[in-house]
């Protein structure tokens, strides 16, 4: 729905800065200094996000060269050789099915 006539009476949004410009137009201090703390919020904010390093690719594998599920809980792989794509299911190897695969702590699971 589109409006038809300019929005009336909305309160304007206090400026938390105060007054941001001097007469002469330059910036007062406090501009200054907010935007200088949050240039360096923002620096050490992207130094973090390029540290992060997206999670490894699930490797391919065959149900018969999975480890040990007891020793790997929360692991996933994708198995190329399941007989079964029911979720949860415990995979068995023997088929054609490409799918994912987690250890429940005990077993290998499809899902």
């Amino acid at each position: 729905m589109a409006y038809t006539t300019p929005l009336r009476n909305v309160p304007s949004v206090p400026n938390p800065l105060g007054k941001i410009t001097k007469p002469d137009a330059a910036p007062t201090p406090e501009y200054v200094t907010f935007f200088s703390q949050l240039k360096a919020w923002l620096d050490g904010a992207h130094a973090a996000l390029v540290q992060v390093t997206p999670p490894e690719a699930m490797s391919f594998v065959a149900v018969g060269s999975l480890p040990a599920a007891a020793a790997n809980p929360g692991v996933r792989f994708m198995v190329t050789n399941a007989t079964a794509t029911t979720f949860w299911t415990i995979v068995a190897a023997g088929g054609a099915n490409v799918v994912p695969v987690t250890s429940d702590g005990a077993v290998w699971r499809i899902g």
